[in-house]
């Protein structure tokens, strides 16, 4: 059973993701952290969503408005719920409430996992860059 909820208004203290360090983090990989989450100067204009399996968190993302449009970020799924659609149904989510924004819809997406993105009608703009370490491309929505 899977449910996408917005977590905006939530106090984070509050907000328990139920994993350890370096089970989850802004960018996917495992990397090890002082906090499961990332803050940034980007956490009060974004709007914030949790994945719950079964009553548990497994996932997360955010998105915001920027001066090129609606980017999307900070997609990660707990290892043990990866490649069971959990991030197709958090990403077609998250579609649903930027899209009707009529803005360019964006993301910087680590190369491991473009394809997915690919299928859900994203497209590779430019060329690869490095962002934490990490291969990334920039990717449009395409309607």
């Amino acid at each position: 059973h899977i449910i996408v909820e917005n977590i905006d208004g939530c106090e984070w203290d509050d907000v328990d993701l139920g994993c350890g360090c370096g089970e989850i983090g802004p960018s996917g990989c495992d990397e090890t952290c002082g906090s499961t989450l990332e803050f940034d100067e980007f956490e009060d204009e974004s709007q914030h969503y949790l994945v719950f399996s079964n009553k548990e968190p497994v996932a997360t993302a955010r998105w915001r408005e920027t001066k090129k449009g609606i980017k999307l970020e900070r997609f990660a799924i707990l290892k043990s719920h990866r490649k069971q659609n959990i991030g197709t149904i958090l990403l077609k989510f998250i579609l649903d409430k930027t899209i009707p924004l009529n803005k360019p819809v964006y993301l910087h997406s680590q190369a491991a996992v473009a394809g997915v993105y690919q299928k859900n009608g994203f497209k590779i703009v430019g060329g690869s860059f490095v962002e934490a370490d990490i291969l990334h491309y920039c990717m449009v929505y395409s309607r």
